[in-house]
């Protein structure tokens, strides 16, 4: 995938841009969204994107779900459907919390599991999101992405566990 080409796509921030996939009706991500609001509440610049991975024959209904209403709730966040899956495909996330961090240059700084999928995920001021934007190494740092299933353009159902249906 290409993470750097979906960033331009979607927009890149002044300071960096970090996007989230989302699956409309994981039971975890919510909270992971909200762990990310509190990240990124003292960050100014960076470009925040939740792209909503759905199936083509969604209802309304289906699209629209808590992880929705948290996700406006995180400032200057742009929500994006993802129609089949595609950008996510085109940037590599399979699951639902994968995050990817590029910096000021367009650059991959984080690949991975945004707060730990909402399980326990560790909280924040905008520190290392900061710390993140600011790296000098050109290797990206990763962490495990663990969640529901995204949606992706080979259409396939959704694998959602039991624990996970809202």
């Amino acid at each position: 995938g290409d993470p750097a080409l979906v960033a331009r796509q979607l927009g890149v921030g002044e300071n960096g841009t970090l996007i989230v996939f989302v699956h409309p009706r994981c039971g975890c991500t919510p909270r992971a969204l909200e762990t990310l609001a509190r990240v990124v509440r003292n960050t100014s610049g960076v470009r925040i994107h939740a792209v909503f991975t759905i199936p083509p024959n969604a209802t309304e209904e289906w699209r629209r779900s808590t992880s929705w209403d948290v996700a406006r709730s995180i400032p200057g966040a742009t929500l994006h459907e993802d129609l089949g899956g595609r950008l996510a495909e085109s940037a590599g996330a399979t699951t639902s919390g994968h995050a990817i961090v590029l910096d000021a240059s367009n650059r991959v700084v984080f690949a991975g599991g945004a707060v730990g999928a909402g399980h326990g995920g560790g909280a924040g001021d905008g520190s290392a999101l900061t710390s993140l934007l600011s790296r000098t190494d050109t290797t990206p740092a990763t962490a495990p992405s663990v969640g529901c299933e995204l949606v992706l353009p080979d259409d396939r159902a959704p694998e959602v566990t039991p624990w996970a249906i809202p």
